[in-house]
């Protein structure tokens, strides 16, 4: 049983360990306690999905950590996460670096700031079921008995936590493999070419994508699309955590200009139409020239998100979209909206089961909402799983906090954000 290292990370987490000699601070246990409770309470309801994946443990760490990244504020550094992570269950980098959504690099270099601590002493979980019970009926609002909650927990602790299976990741595949969880492609364009037909109308529509690589997103534990100023990009995690780049647009020079997270060790360029550039990022050169020949510039996809906007600042416009997805499920979302020199994002992240809940400090319009510390962001309360909000602080700029209410006392979200065909078409 490793139950232990999710209490030892939490504690990692909520509060700096004890030096030697010293007792752990209660309030810091508490808040630990707590954070495992809920991450296990979020886990009941999506159990058998999380049974399906090949590091069951990994996604309960991810769990924990989005928590209690969600409970800070201001939001904190990925830096305290990777070294909890690290000291709390010994951790290498490449499943830090799946946690923590980044690259195995980008970890290395959080570890390398970080001054090791003093380790704090194992201890066996104690999970609280009841406090469990009542949190995955708040959740979902379903009176569930606690004997199933109870039975779901002990089982899927011996379970879950038990040590991982040996042996290596099978290596993915480009071979009209079935996806791993579900259906997440983009409705298609009619009438609308593909970039090889029309290499002019790349990055000029935020509301569409003129490529496509399904043999690509159908084995990607994550993926997210991006249509933006003269670039298209498809951001995708596959194997372990091995994140690749496929952007395209007019000149070399626009696909350089596009941003991305972080920079793959490896690019590969190509230009598959006049006019058209081609530019894969990747962790070798021959996974980046696989994944070159897994793009489709034939066909267009629409950008769909689970919201619509009927109002906007005047003057502003849409000049980004972008769409993602975890585990075959929406995950985030938003478009960029510009006017002059001034910036809006309007994001939407979901998780389902998470509470969204909290301290209402103000309003949009009739919409409870809390105004973050400086005005740099409004974030709508109140809808199971999504977090809605609009960002004006850094980068995005010139916006006034006004203008953010009257965008999301308007906003229109779909009927069934889990359902794809009743998302409204973006921007």
């Amino acid at each position: 049983m490793r139950g232990a290292a999710l209490v030892r990370v939490a504690r990692r987490l909520t509060g700096e360990p004890p030096q030697a000699g010293e007792p752990a601070r209660a309030d810091a246990l508490a808040r630990a306690d707590a954070l495992v409770t809920e991450a296990l309470a979020r886990a009941y309801f999506r159990w058998n999905r999380i049974l399906r994946t090949e590091r069951p443990d990994v996604h309960l760490f991810r769990l924990l950590v989005d928590r209690w990244r969600r409970t800070q504020r201001p939001r904190p550094s990925p830096l305290r996460a990777a070294l909890a992570l690290r000291d709390g269950d010994n951790l290498d980098d490449a499943l830090i670096a799946e946690i923590l959504d980044c690259s195995p690099a980008t970890v290395r270099g959080y570890l390398r700031q970080a001054r090791p601590g003093p380790m704090e002493a194992a201890t066996a979980p104690t999970v609280d079921t009841e406090a469990i019970i009542l949190e995955s009926r708040r959740r979902r609002g379903q009176a569930r008995r606690g004997l199933a909650v109870v039975a779901v927990v002990a089982v899927g602790l011996a379970a879950v936590l038990a040590p991982p299976s040996s042996g290596p990741a099978p290596e993915p595949q480009f071979d009209g493999i079935a996806p791993y969880y579900g259906d997440t492609r983009l409705p298609r364009a009619p009438g609308v070419p593909g970039a090889s037909s029309r290499p002019d109308l790349v990055g000029t529509d935020p509301a569409l994508l003129h490529f496509d690589a399904t043999a690509l997103t159908a084995i990607a534990r994550r993926h997210t699309w991006t249509s933006g100023p003269r670039y298209e990009q498809l951001e995708a995690a596959i194997g372990g955590n091995e994140l690749v780049y496929v952007t395209i647009g007019p000149t070399p020079a626009a696909l350089d200009a596009a941003p991305r997270r972080v920079e793959p060790k490896f690019v590969v360029r190509d230009r598959p139409a006049k006019g058209l550039w081609l530019r894969v990022a990747a962790t070798s050169e021959d996974r980046a020239r696989e994944v070159a020949r897994a793009v489709q510039f034939d066909q267009s996809q629409r950008c769909v998100l689970p919201y619509r906007l009927p109002v906007r600042p005047m003057g502003a416009r849409a000049t980004t979209c972008y769409v993602g997805f975890r585990n075959g499920h929406f995950a985030e979302g938003g478009l960029v909206l510009r006017s002059a020199a001034r910036t809006m994002q309007v994001q939407a992240q979901y998780e389902p089961g998470f509470p969204n809940r909290g301290a209402a400090n103000h309003r949009c319009g009739q919409r409870m909402a809390f105004l973050f510390p400086g005005g740099e962001e409004v974030q709508l309360l109140g809808y199971l799983g999504l977090y809605l909000s609009a960002r004006i602080g850094e980068p995005y700029r010139g916006f006034r906090v006004a203008d953010a209410d009257a965008v999301l006392a308007r906003i229109v979200l779909a009927s069934d954000v889990e359902r794809m065909s009743t998302w409204p078409v973006n921007p």
